[in-house]
């Protein structure tokens, strides 16, 4: 995706993480098996925005692997490559909600939390510069 395209936008769920994911015990229509998700934020964003949140929170296995760059690009590729998304857009997701669920973290005193997600920033800081270096500009 080349930029923002409102008539691309869908209800994202806004917050999709494990603890918001909730099996489904018995069939009712629209969830006949498998695992809903509650407490959505909802809002309009491009559809990626929500896959970025689920590689916001691979904090400790990214930081655990042997070439944490490569294993991001191959989960993101994956995302990609199951949902039809575009690639480049759940990375660029990912990338801001990383640093700035970090931010949110410590501002709410708790840095020992907030620390895994700038370490994961600061190794993809160089597929991300292309990203953030015009914003910074704007500053």
């Amino acid at each position: 995706m080349d930029a923002f395209d409102r008539e691309q936008c869908i209800v994202v769920h806004g917050d999709p993480h494990p603890a918001n994911a909730l099996q489904v015990l018995a069939p009712r229509a629209g969830a006949e098996s498998g695992y809903v998700f509650v407490d959505p934020e909802g809002f309009l964003c491009e559809p990626e925005y929500d896959l970025g949140v689920v590689m916001r929170d691979w904090n400790e296995e990214l930081l655990a692997a042997a070439d944490p760059l490569s294993l991001a690009h191959e989960y993101c590729e994956l995302l990609a490559r199951e949902s039809g998304l575009d690639e480049a857009t759940i990375w660029e997701w990912s990338f801001i909600e990383r640093v700035s669920t970090g931010l949110y973290i410590c501002a709410y005193g708790s840095s020992e939390h907030g620390q895994p997600f700038f370490k994961q920033h600061n190794t993809c800081w160089d597929s991300a510069r292309s990203i953030i270096s015009p914003l910074i500009s704007l500053l």
